[in-house]
């Protein structure tokens, strides 16, 4: 299956270049560094390297403390990072540009792969969340290196289409170290789908340990007052994905009715849908404000567009409550934890079923509101607008959440610890001294 799998790459290599071609149009980006994609790159490292990937910008900023944490832990090592898209590479660029070498992965070839390894010492792998790809794994099996899936989740939807090439993915979980899950749950699919249960190791989501700046309220308070927000009760509705723009259009005119000061703050997901958002909400005669054009607020704005990437916790601070996307519509969710974290009442619509556990812890403390149609929105935004005092009690909830689930970081480590090879030249291969309950 895997010489199939092979064979059928080799031949539409030609169409995912045109595909990169394609996708160029509205990213410039994707026309750059091709020679990355097959393995060519300029730098040859001479230090022994842990390689990371992480595929795009959420699961970059997961694995920030973690690579910040293997820097520290292993001065004599080289980070090579690598992402699948030009958002993953400038989130590595911006927030982990001291810290590690960027690449683009390359294609999944054996050629490809061969061709980058050459050219630094990989001493493991570690690849965020979940990135199964056969030729990937293969080599770097068969090389008898390290494969460490780090906080490792698994959807329902995502096992189901696993499970219509079983064979395959048994045999690749077969060349897998140990997957570090964020639950039981997410263990218990990969079990089912062939993963030996001595592999496995629970850790809870190193999500959860994110580092807040110390100041970045005072920084916030400065934002508000250098872009003009002052006063405004304020809303952010981040992460969003096509679709969820149209439907929060009458929701804020409502209420706005109602509250006639609040201001929306809107940060979509993707940058090549930045300037298609500002032409739909001037479209529905909103007046909009955009960052990455230094504009500010005045009292005619209705919304300001968060169009530039790596400020986002920074509006997170601005903001008095927020409304998470790709919750709306059918993608599973966003990243719960930076807005609970930074203390504020957090809403999201029905779709998360790519953070479940996160919803039903923040859930069991009355931390999340969780709302399936717009009228339910408006209620629950002109509620916690006009009581200042459930806003906080909320906001204060959904910290403690985070705070309660520190941790998982450490034992990442500490079984990491067990398979990179330490200065004195000893390397377990052992996990059964790290077992977390």
């Amino acid at each position: 299956m895997l010489f199939l799998y092979t064979a059928l790459f080799y031949l539409l290599l030609p169409f995912v270049f045109l595909r990169l071609l394609w996708r160029s149009r509205r990213n410039s980006h994707y026309r750059k560094r091709w020679s990355e994609r097959l393995g060519y790159v300029p730098v040859q490292i001479e230090q022994p390297a842990i390689w990371i990937h992480a595929v795009s910008v959420g699961e970059v900023i997961a694995s920030i403390p973690l690579v910040k944490s293997l820097c520290s832990h292993y001065p004599d090592h080289r980070i090579v990072m690598t992402t699948t898209t030009p958002t993953g590479s400038d989130q590595v660029l911006r927030c982990l540009k001291e810290y590690v070498t960027h690449f683009y992965l390359p294609y999944d070839l054996p050629s490809c792969i061969h061709r980058f390894i050459r050219r630094r010492r990989v001493e493991a792998i570690i690849i965020m969340e979940t990135e199964l790809w056969p030729n990937l794994l293969n080599v770097h099996y068969k090389k008898n290196l390290p494969i460490i899936i780090a906080n490792a989740r698994l959807s329902a939807k995502s096992k189901r289409r696993y499970n219509c090439i079983k064979p395959l993915v048994k045999r690749l979980l077969s060349q897998v170290s140990v997957v570090i899950g964020q639950t039981d749950l997410d263990i218990q699919r990969y079990i089912k789908l062939g993963l030996q249960p001595d592999r496995a190791q629970v850790s809870g989501n190193i999500k959860f340990d994110l580092t807040i700046p110390q100041d970045i309220f005072l920084q916030a308070s400065k934002l508000r007052e250098r872009i003009g927000i002052g006063g405004r009760p304020t809303i952010i509705l981040s992460s969003t994905h096509e679709g969820e723009e149209k439907i929060w259009i009458p929701i804020l005119k409502s209420i706005r009715k109602q509250i006639p000061d609040v201001l929306l703050l809107v940060a979509p997901r993707h940058p090549d849908r930045f300037d298609a958002v500002r032409r739909l909400l001037t479209a529905h005669d909103l007046v909009v404000m955009r960052r990455s054009l230094g504009q500010v607020v005045n009292q005619k704005t209705d919304v300001y567009l968060c169009d530039t990437m790596g400020e986002l916790l920074q509006f997170y601070a601005v903001s008095d409550i927020s409304f998470v996307g790709g919750s709306l519509v059918p993608v599973g969710g966003h990243n719960l934890i930076e807005p609970a974290a930074l203390g504020l009442p957090v809403m999201t619509g029905q779709y998360l079923q790519n953070f479940d556990m996160i919803k039903k812890q923040l859930l069991s403390e009355c931390a999340l509101l969780i709302v399936s149609d717009p009228q339910s929105i408006i209620e629950n935004m002109v509620a916690l607008i006009s009581d200042q005092q459930a806003r906080k009690a909320m906001g204060v909830r959904a910290k403690k959440v985070v705070e309660a689930n520190h941790g998982a970081l450490q034992r990442h480590l500490s079984i990491i610890d067990t398979f990179i090879e330490h200065k004195d030249g000893v390397a377990e291969q052992s996990i059964s001294a790290h077992r977390h309950p």
